[in-house]
Parts: structure tokens; C-alpha cells; sequence
């Protein structure tokens, strides 16, 4: 008899101890990153002629959503796996001092990105339900749709104006050029399709009611895979249309990877399913 009292509860404890154990463990949600994008190469950040435009000071160039999966284990470990749709803008200002016209160029690079990250938790306040983490992880990369607009801005000569739009898969006929018109040209591979990068972030995680999981803080990524697609040359190098003539560059002769980079806000609301 007193081991059947004893047996029921143990299991009774079992079971309270799983209870409370649950709700902090799978969880899936919706996730949001507001950040600054640079679409950085060095012989481009260095180039005499080419300045890139650094995005206003609270105006994000990268905005990226999606979905969240993840799962706490351990007492202070979870890793979660995102998918998301990311569009960042790069924007470059070209004059060459002997030349004209002047030349706005604006990279739009869309991406679906798949972070898989590990965190750190170190939840102590408020009956250990809020606090700090930190994360640490790799991201896959796969290019969605590209978009290059390059406008000539008329100087002393006024005929020299227009826009030229690349952007894959798209049909152009030669035509004459024409001031003030713009043209359409397909460009199928100028940047690559694949990005391998890595993560890093930190902020603060709060779980309300044993239901909801809300996470707000900073993320860093950093493609190491060279983002450009393009036929490393001696001379001139039109840096998917971006007009630097690398022999010109403060840099030399050999152009070196392009990589995408971002730093930002990273927010995100889970349910636990498991309630």
C-alpha cells in the first residue's frame, strides 16, 4: 500500500515537473529585422571615383520577415531556425573627374534567408522569466530577385541623360540610345544565387504567461561568400554595372570578393506549443 502511495506521487511529481517544464520548450512564431545593408567591396569603398551612399542615419536599407521554430533545452540553451524574405538596397554615386555625366546607381538584392542559430539564456528576474541572451549561428542565403538601376544625370551636356534598368530574364531589343529614355537589359547572373554567412546578436527575452515568448534585440550577419558573379579581368572592371575601373581604384589591379552585410533591430513573438 505504501509503495502504491509513494509510486502515485512520484508520478504525480513527474507529471507537475513536466508541466511546468513544457511551456519553455518548442515554440514557433513570427520574426522581423530592421537594419543597415551594405553591399561591401573594398576596391569599391576605396575607389577615387565611385562613392557609395551610406543609408540615412534612422532609415533602415534592409527590412527582412518571416517565421520562427525553436526549442529551449538544457537550463539555459535553445537554438531556433528562421525563414525569412529580405530586400536590402545599396546605392552608389559615380563621377569621373575628366568625364561627364554623373551616375546614380542603385543595387536592390532580395534574398529568402535561413538562419539557424544557437542562444545563451540567462533568465533570473521575475520568477526567471525574463532576461539576456545570446546567440551565435550560421545562415543560408538564396538569391530571390535582383534589381540594378543605373541613371545618368545630365551635366553640361543634357543628351547624355537616362536610365538603364538591369534585372534577370528580362527581353531588350538594341536600339538607338536616346536621351531621357529608359532602357530594360537582361542580366541573368550578375549576382550569385548562394550565401553562406554567420551571426552573432544579443538583447533581451521575456516569457509572458507561460504562453508567449517575445525576444527583442541586436543581430549581425556577414555573407563570407562573395556576392558578385562576375569575370575577375586586369583592366576595368564594371562591378555588375557599378562603373569602377579598378585599374583607377586606390586599391590595384585585383578586385577582391564582395560581401553582403548587415546590422540591425531583431524582434520576434512565439507561442509555445506545448501549453
Amino acid at each position: 500500500m505504501m509503495s502504491r502511495i509513494l509510486f502515485i506521487l512520484s508520478l504525480c511529481a513527474f507529471l507537475g515537473t513536466a508541466q511546468a517544464q513544457q511551456p519553455r520548450s518548442w515554440y514557433f512564431g513570427l520574426n522581423m529585422q530592421a537594419q543597415k545593408y551594405w553591399l561591401y567591396n573594398y576596391n569599391d569603398f576605396n575607389n577615387e571615383w565611385l562613392l557609395p551612399v551610406a543609408p540615412k542615419a534612422l532609415v533602415p536599407n534592409a527590412l527582412s520577415g518571416g517565421i520562427s521554430f525553436g526549442r529551449g533545452f538544457k537550463k539555459h540553451f535553445a537554438f531556433q531556425a528562421d525563414i525569412q524574405y529580405s530586400s536590402q538596397t545599396q546605392k552608389f554615386y559615380f563621377e569621373h573627374p575628366n568625364a561627364r555625366p554623373r551616375v546614380n546607381i542603385v543595387c536592390r538584392l532580395n534574398y529568402f534567408k535561413m538562419p539557424l542559430v544557437f542562444q545563451y539564456n540567462h533568465l533570473k528576474w521575475a520568477k526567471k522569466t525574463a532576461g539576456f541572451y545570446a546567440e551565435v549561428g550560421l545562415q543560408t542565403s538564396i538569391m530571390s530577385y535582383f534589381r540594378q538601376t543605373v541613371t545618368s544625370i545630365p551635366g553640361e551636356d543634357p543628351s547624355v541623360s537616362g536610365q538603364e534598368i538591369y534585372e534577370p530574364h528580362q527581353y531588350s531589343v538594341e536600339v538607338p540610345y536616346q536621351p531621357n529614355n529608359t532602357y530594360v537589359w537582361p542580366a541573368i547572373d550578375l549576382f550569385k544565387n548562394l550565401q553562406i554567412g554567420g551571426i552573432v546578436g544579443f538583447g533581451f527575452k521575456k516569457i509572458i504567461n507561460e504562453e508567449y515568448l517575445l525576444q527583442a534585440g541586436f543581430r549581425f550577419d556577414y555573407d563570407f561568400t562573395d556576392a558578385d558573379n562576375l569575370t575577375k579581368g586586369e583592366y576595368i572592371y564594371r562591378s555588375n554595372l557599378r562603373y569602377v575601373l579598378n585599374s583607377s581604384a586606390k586599391t590595384g589591379e585585383k578586385r577582391v570578393n564582395s560581401h553582403n552585410i548587415r546590422a540591425g533591430l531583431n524582434f520576434s513573438i512565439s507561442y509555445f506549443l506545448n501549453n
